[in-house]
């Protein structure tokens, strides 16, 4: 197993809820469970490039690895904002959880935006509102949570409002603004100017599959692999799982669906 984080696999939904969690009570696996189980976790290396003739795999370190059988559980990496003022500091997303700890503590007493209006944005707003100075979610539909309908966001977004969390909705992101230090502001395209000392983007994700291009395994117009219903990629000894696969939901009779949720990427690994 290789992973690009600092530690073994880890509960990731759980950051958005509890970002100041601890990587000790956030393990899905001990230690000895790798041990018993004989599988080497290797931390902190990098995918960079797969050679589907020879069966092997490039890493970051320069070292290659030879495999019979590949599973691609890449998970999603976090879209970033691509407006004016992005790359200034103070602005985050959340994947690891050296993130979701150095948002949680950044934001203490501070002016909050949280830009996105999901899953990832509203838990994070729900967590941070019980020590910054105040939270503000800005969100593009509706209401908050599309997926679970408007009725249903509509009475979550008023909740929120009581608790003293502040909701836009049918908003855009014009700007942000700041200096050299980091964000103070968020401009939305109504010209509304919101105090930010932070801001927290949960925008959706895109696959890191950037570095199979041009091999056999074949990729939707999005980037997302393509997978039959056995979870073979078009290299049939190359497997996908997860968050970064498009594949077939026969009880429903969809050819191909991308899902971007933890249970349906555990519901693959089993």
């Amino acid at each position: 197993m290789i992973t690009e984080d600092d530690t073994p696999p880890y509960d990731r939904p759980l950051l958005s809820k509890k970002p100041t969690t601890d990587v000790k009570d956030a393990r899905m696996r001990s230690d000895d469970y790798y041990k018993e189980n004989f599988i080497d976790v290797i931390t902190n290396v990098k995918v960079t490039g797969v050679d589907l003739s020879h069966r092997k795999i490039n890493l970051g370190s320069g070292d290659s690895m030879q495999f019979s059988r590949l599973v691609l559980a890449l998970g999603g990496l976090p879209k970033k904002l691509s407006c004016p003022g992005a790359d200034l500091k103070n602005v985050y997303t959340l994947r690891y959880i050296s993130n979701a700890n150095k948002i949680a503590a950044e934001s203490t007493g501070k002016n909050v935006v949280c830009i996105g209006g999901s899953f990832i944005g509203m838990e994070l707003a729900s967590a941070l509102s019980k020590t910054a100075a105040s939270v503000t979610v800005v969100c593009t539909t509706d209401e908050p949570l599309p997926q679970l309908g408007p009725d249903i966001g509509c009475v979550i977004r008023n909740r929120f409002e009581e608790k003293g969390v502040h909701v836009l909705v049918k908003s855009n992101v014009e700007k942000l603004e700041g200096t050299d230090d980091g964000v103070t502001g968020v401009v939305l395209t109504s010209g509304e100017k919101l105090p930010a000392d932070m801001v927290v983007v949960g925008i959706g994700i895109m696959p890191p599959t950037e570095w199979l291009k041009g091999t056999r395994i074949e990729l939707d117009d999005r980037g997302f692999i393509i997978v039959d219903d056995r979870f073979r990629t078009s290299a049939d000894f190359v497997y996908a799982i997860g968050d970064t696969v498009t594949a077939p939901l026969p009880l429903w009779d969809i050819e191909n669906i991308n899902i971007q949720h933890f249970q349906v990427a555990q519901t693959h690994g089993e």
